[in-house]
């Protein structure tokens, strides 16, 4: 497990209007320093401008999704362990505090958590999905949307399922980028659909923490903890 944040950075995270986009800009910043470490391991790492049918831009954002995938693997792993130390584990009733600051096990699975969202973010950033096409589409993300204190009780299986749901949104996202390395034939991408692929990604999301009783701000402040996380890998060379 890694060290946490200070309190000092703790206390500087600032929700911003947007949530979505501030996600997004965090990305953008630990994907320069990430690039530059995958290239310098013999990588192929595609630059900003990203086109979207390029074989190797898609082929970039195919790795990314996979790479969310295994993080919801490790997510339901983490998921088990913490249902499993508790007395009659069949309700999800916590009201997560905004840190990693919980017990062991909670704290592995919300990380884990976390990762799911930092992947999806750069994968979302290479595609050029617009996030007004999240908000529109997605009622937990929308900046519009109140946030207020959930009451949901949700079982294990409701919270697993909503898991297992990701895998599948992103393969559904991902039938849409067509010139696959084997191709000799180019085929321009249908970005509306694909768009709409990837917002349900950001929707399936939003449900897992919705059933986790976890509000949009709070969302935004553990992705934020895991950024700095990262942000203290890539100093230390981890």
């Amino acid at each position: 497990m890694s060290n946490q944040p200070s309190i000092e950075t703790l206390n500087q995270i600032v929700t911003p209007d947007s949530i979505v986009q501030g996600i997004l800009d965090h990305q953008r910043t630990l994907m320069v320093r990430y690039d530059e470490i995958e290239e310098a391991a013999g990588f192929i790492v595609p630059h900003s401008p990203w086109d979207l049918d390029n074989k190797f831009v898609q082929a970039r954002i195919k790795e990314l999704m996979f790479r969310a995938v295994e993080e919801v693997a490790e997510a339901e792993d983490a998921l088990v362990s913490v249902l499993e130390s508790r007395p009659g584990n069949m309700l999800w009733n916590a009201k997560w505090q905004d840190t990693f600051d919980s017990n062991e096990l909670e704290r592995a699975f919300l990380e884990e958590i976390s990762d799911v969202m930092h992947f999806v973010a750069e994968a979302t950033i290479l595609a050029g999905v617009p996030v007004e096409k999240i908000t529109e589409l997605s009622h937990f993300w929308s900046d519009d949307t109140p946030q207020g204190v959930h009451t949901l009780s949700a079982s294990s299986c409701d919270i697993a399922s909503a898991m297992y749901q990701i895998p599948i949104i992103l393969g559904g996202a991902a039938r849409f980028l067509k010139n696959k390395p084997w191709k000799q034939t180019h085929r321009a991408t249908d970005t509306d659909s694909f768009f709409s692929e990837m917002a349900k990604v950001w929707c399936g999301m939003g449900k897992i923490f919705d059933l986790l009783n976890i509000t949009r701000s709070t969302a935004f402040r553990l992705y934020t903890l895991k950024f700095h996380i990262n942000q203290q890998r890539q100093e230390s060379g981890y």
